[in-house]
């Protein structure tokens, strides 16, 4: 994060949700509420799933195979909303081919994609 009243940035972590509330004015006293900035990672079986929303809106959101520790390991997908408004989104697919045809191959449920992914 960077903001004019800090010397430097300033990072932070979550582990599996954050929630942030920005407000503005001119005090304390006198703030109202801007928005509201929510990043939720959801662990699946297979996958795990990072979305940032702002005001509710899904904003965007990346699709992982999940490694051993229910850590986020190959990148599958990546998609964020687009100037034309809600439900419009770009993707990016990963590079790795087999793991994309993987993806685009198999069941709805995308749990269920990767039950049975083994990287080549």
């Amino acid at each position: 994060m960077t903001a004019c009243i800090y010397k430097s940035n300033k990072s932070y972590g979550v582990q599996d949700d954050g929630n942030c509330e920005v407000f503005c004015g001119s005090s304390s006293g006198n703030s109202h509420k801007l928005g509201a900035i929510k990043t939720k990672r959801i662990i699946q079986e297979h996958v795990v799933i990072f979305r940032l929303k702002v005001n509710g809106i899904l904003i965007s959101e990346k699709l992982f195979t999940k490694g051993a520790n229910d850590v986020a390991k190959d990148l599958v997908y990546s998609k964020a909303l687009t100037m034309a408004g809600a439900g419009n989104y770009d993707y990016d697919f990963c590079e790795d081919k087999d793991l994309l045809n993987y993806y685009l191959t198999n069941s709805d449920d995308v749990d269920a994609k990767f039950k049975n992914y083994k990287k080549p």
